[in-house]
């Protein structure tokens, strides 16, 4: 059962107890070709929420190989740190001679 794969043994029994006094034939298989690397947190939890925390589980690896290298990242932060400093001042100009215009009419 996947609760048995998280670490949900209990929950896991109740269920095929459950099915059992129902008379239901059980099999329990395991779905997941690998034990999952994280706990299901106890709190009230979307189970979307865990479903999500386990397919970044097993996506992580390959989404970050997606990413720039570390010195490729650099650039684009010297970049876009460049790119703000610049529109900073464009806005600093735009509110000086804003301020000079509304002086003027005054």
């Amino acid at each position: 059962m996947h609760s048995r794969n998280v670490g949900r043994i209990q929950i896991a029994d109740n269920i095929i107890q459950t099915m059992k006094s129902a008379v239901y034939d059980i099999r329990e298989t395991d779905p997941f070709s690998s034990k999952l690397q994280f706990t299901i947190t106890n709190r009230d939890v979307s189970p979307y929420g865990n479903r999500i925390i386990m397919m970044w589980q097993q996506n992580r690896d390959s989404i970050i190989k997606l990413f720039p290298k570390s010195q490729e990242f650099q650039k684009i932060k010297r970049l876009i740190c460049r790119v703000w400093k610049i529109s900073i001042k464009l806005m600093r100009t735009i509110r000086y001679q804003l301020k000079v215009i509304k002086f003027l009419l005054t």
